[in-house]
């Protein structure tokens, strides 16, 4: 089974929103709670699933119910630039939290 590192390695090749459906979408993961039937925001934007994924695992360690979810944005001049933004802030904010992590 490989690392929370090598797996987070595989996922920074991606540097760019993946598409959806058609290229006027995008697509980025996100990390939600639910509680008491409702969503909550907990990380991200992140580019890949698998970026998703690895927050998740960790984060569901202190919260059981911590899940990887998709959201998808229409690709326009003034969303896509910031929501690249915070993919690669969410990117090193998890980077950090690898280091320190066994």
């Amino acid at each position: 089974m490989k690392t929370y590192q090598e797996r987070f390695a595989e996922a920074c090749r991606v540097t760019e929103l993946e598409r959806h459906e058609s290229p006027a979408r995008h697509s980025a993961y996100e990390v939600r709670i639910t509680n008491n039937g409702q969503k909550h925001y907990v990380d991200g934007p992140f580019f890949t699933y698998e970026e998703a994924a690895i927050s998740a695992e960790i984060l569901r360690k202190s919260c059981r119910n911590a899940r990887t979810d998709s959201k998808f944005c229409q690709d326009h001049p003034a969303i896509t630039p910031h929501l690249i933004r915070d993919c690669r802030s969410a990117r090193a904010k998890l980077a950090d939290l690898l280091k320190n992590h066994p």
